[in-house]
């Protein structure tokens, strides 16, 4: 079920779309037809058609008709969803209303020429305007996908792919810049597709900056039924998903770039981060193990490995691969500043205390702006009630610097906590609370653990039992809640 946020975030899409169809096409409305019902069937006509649901869109467009017999631009779109399924006489017969209505519009008369092209009736392409700007654009995929190797393996209906190109170039109008970077990316029939591709990796952020992030899906999804077997393209796809933070997605157009090569090293990286993220940390061991196969010279990978090995509790495995990691890339200080950090998280759970301070402070040596790493060995440190004052200083930066991580905050109140300074854990505590975007279990029971210490014995009771129905569940905590007292 959609958020309210992303209802409005549609509807204005759609409202985005239909100001851009009727810009282009000058529908006009008669004084006595409903003009509200025609515009709230023409935003449902278009989100159907958007979400590929033809026949739903239809509907809504002929009720345009019935509403509005005259209504020129419902024409054309049923025109443009008749030809989608090849049936030609339907198609036909509605863009030659259309055109009855606005003869000279350069869309009306690019569709009637591509319906009869692609119905055998020549002769009526000669009416399609040759300096309308849409018709050099719209032809633009077909030529490209004829022109290149990839060709033999591209969708067969190119007429569909001239039509979705058409629609994105007009859903740029507003954007005159990222419209000829569009052209230049796609209007060359002999550019060398690396060119390409290269171009519309310079595009697509520029459109994710500007608003339009359902166009650079589209483009994407353009580009590989152009070319259904370039991994690059599945790549520029998947990156486009991940930074729109849709995970799964994304790592199945980089794992698709990889059935298609196994050498594009890049999309081996970027499935390891993400089932990494995730939490598929069976997976992402055997990923690392296929990766570091085909390039055991990257630390990165070793990392990776060692990360999912570290959370399956398989800390000797995880240390090898740390090992291997250190040997290598030795130039990059921030990624060994986290091989450190991993290393020390790993000695913490084979008690290996003192060797874990020593790869905390050498990951914060090379990375001083790692602040999370600083964080979590404040935390630690709290935890074993060793070297306060130096946990204290470690998470005072962090949290100064970090001011929308809720955990940070935490493990700060934690230290604080420690270090018998109540009030000021208490402002923290509840900051990490306000910050956290769900109730989180070791934040109540913290809040309880300060509460209680501040001299509210019975508001710390009632947070210990919220943190027990959000997930805390030591035996610590039960006994705190069962005799209503702080326990260390």
């Amino acid at each position: 079920m959609k958020s309210p946020l992303a209802k409005i975030k549609l509807l204005l899409l759609c409202f985005s779309l239909f100001e851009l169809q009727v810009g282009a096409q000058q529908t006009g409305i008669s004084g006595s037809v409903d003009s509200n019902a025609v515009k709230v069937l023409f935003f449902a006509g278009l989100q159907e058609k958007m979400h590929e649901n033809y026949g739903n869109a239809r509907l809504h467009f002929t009720k345009i008709l019935e509403l509005d017999p005259e209504n020129d631009a419902a024409l054309f779109e049923l025109a443009n969803l008749f030809a989608r399924e090849q049936k030609w006489a339907v198609a036909t017969h509605y863009i030659k209303e259309a055109l009855r209505l606005k003869p000279n519009n350069g869309w009306y008369l690019r569709l009637e020429g591509e319906i009869y092209k692609r119905s055998g009736n020549i002769d009526v392409q000669q009416r399609v305007d040759p300096q309308n700007q849409v018709v050099p654009l719209a032809g633009a995929a077909h030529s490209i996908s004829e022109s290149d190797d990839t060709s033999k393996n591209a969708a067969p209906d190119n007429y569909e792919i001239d039509l979705r190109m058409a629609d994105v170039y007009r859903r740029l109008r507003q954007y005159p810049q990222e419209q000829e970077a569009l052209r230049l990316a796609f209007a060359h029939p002999q550019m060398p597709l690396d060119q390409k591709i290269s171009r519309l990796s310079d595009l697509l952020p520029r459109l994710s900056q500007t608003g339009l992030g359902a166009l650079t899906i589209d483009l994407c999804r353009l580009s590989l039924q152009m070319h259904p077997d370039e991994p690059a393209l599945y790549l520029l796809y998947g990156d486009v998903l991940y930074q729109q933070q849709q995970w799964v997605l994304a790592k199945e157009q980089y794992q698709a770039a990889l059935q298609r090569s196994a050498q594009s090293y890049p999309a081996w990286e970027k499935v390891l981060a993400l089932q990494t993220l995730t939490g598929q940390y069976t997976e992402a061991i055997k990923t690392g193990e296929e990766a570091l196969s085909l390039y055991p010279n990257q630390a990165i990978l070793y990392y990776y490995r060692a990360f999912a090995l570290h959370r399956k509790g398989q800390n000797a495995e995880a240390n090898m691969e740390i090992k291997s990691a250190l040997q290598l890339d030795g130039n990059d200080l921030t990624l060994q500043a986290m091989i450190f950090a991993l290393q020390a998280e790993v000695l913490i759970d084979q008690q290996k205390l003192k060797e874990a301070d020593a790869a905390f402070d050498q990951s914060i040596a090379l990375d001083p702006t790692n602040y999370l790493t600083m964080s979590n060995y404040a935390y630690y440190l709290a935890l074993r009630n060793h070297n306060l004052n130096k946990a204290e200083a470690l998470a005072k930066k962090a949290a100064n610097m970090l001011h929308q991580n809720a955990s940070v905050a935490d493990t700060y109140a934690f230290v604080l906590f420690k270090l018998a300074k109540y009030a000021t854990a208490k402002i923290w505590i509840i900051r990490a609370l306000q910050q956290s975007e769900m109730p989180n279990g070791l934040f109540l029971e913290h809040y309880g653990d300060i509460l209680f210490l501040c001299g509210e014995e019975q508001e710390a009771v009632v947070q210990w039992e919220k943190a027990l129905k959000n997930g805390a569940s030591s035996d610590k905590l039960i006994k705190k809640i069962y005799e209503k007292k702080y326990i260390k």
